[in-house]
């Protein structure tokens, strides 16, 4: 998909996502939190999406590089949060209701805890490899 029509169905407006269709949607859905709904606050959209010919085959598909990007329901308040990844392992919602997403760049695995109610990156960090020291801080 190479851009999305949102809909606020409070007030009918709607919005394209974006001003073109120069990118990639790979993906995208709303964030839910097992066993119960998010708050008013924390309700949002995560998108995967690819915006660059990373790998200089001419071309945007799968294999270019993604990023990590969330909005509010209606497409307001777009945020890129994480670029130049490969491969979305995981995301979740956590109890205090912060975004938790696993994914992989080259050979690495990292970790990203985002705050929803302002999709601010609170912290990143590489996961250790089989056999490394694991970090307790």
């Amino acid at each position: 998909m190479k851009n999305a029509i949102l809909v606020n169905a409070s007030t009918n407006e709607s919005r394209w996502l974006f001003d073109s269709v120069d990118q990639l949607i790979y993906r995208f859905d709303t964030l839910e939190q097992e066993g119960t709904r998010l708050s008013e606050q924390n309700q949002a959209i995560f998108y995967e999406l690819i915006n660059e010919d990373s790998n200089a085959d001419q071309q945007l598909d799968y294999n270019d590089e993604f990023i990590f990007a969330l909005s509010r329901l209606d497409g307001s308040g777009y945020t890129e949060i994480i670029s130049g990844y490969s491969d979305l392992i995981t995301q979740a919602v956590n109890k205090q209701g912060n975004l938790l997403i696993v994914y992989r760049r080259q050979e690495q695995v990292f970790s990203a805890l985002i705050d929803l109610r302002d999709f601010k990156l609170l912290d990143k960090r590489a996961l250790p490899k089989v056999g490394d020291q694991v970090s307790t801080r």
